[in-house]
């Protein structure tokens, strides 16, 4: 069952920008989209613990280096620990806590967009 948590908010974007999160039992998945339904080609997407005013990444991808927004391997979802096609994991993902408090980070070209995430 899928549960949409939040929509991401903008900053300095051109069109609106929000991630979905949707829950797949331990492993949440991040759908990105702009202008309401279309499919976001995300560079880097990040995810952090927040903790005591502290933000601690516990799981990042970016764009391999060479790859464009063209190529088919631009993606908008993500699931938890499992860098897509054309992406590079930049920090191996830990495993969530419930007891603790997350944001979802999502870039691309020209814009960005974030929200808060619960572990299930």
């Amino acid at each position: 069952m899928s549960a949409l948590l939040t929509t991401g908010l903008l900053s300095g974007c051109q069109f609106d920008a929000a991630i979905d999160v949707r829950h797949h039992g331990a492993s949440p998945e991040f759908v990105v989209r702009y202008d309401g339904a279309k499919a976001a080609c995300v560079e880097g997407l990040t995810v952090a613990a927040l903790r005591d005013g502290a933000r601690r990444n516990v799981w990042a991808v970016r764009k391999r280096d060479g790859e464009s927004d063209g190529d088919a391997t631009c993606a908008a979802n993500f699931l938890y620990g499992r860098a897509p096609a054309g992406y590079e994991t930049v920090v191996a993902a830990e495993p969530l806590t419930r007891s603790l408090s997350y944001e979802v980070a999502a870039t691309g070209a020209g814009w960005s967009a974030s929200t808060p995430l619960t572990a299930q």
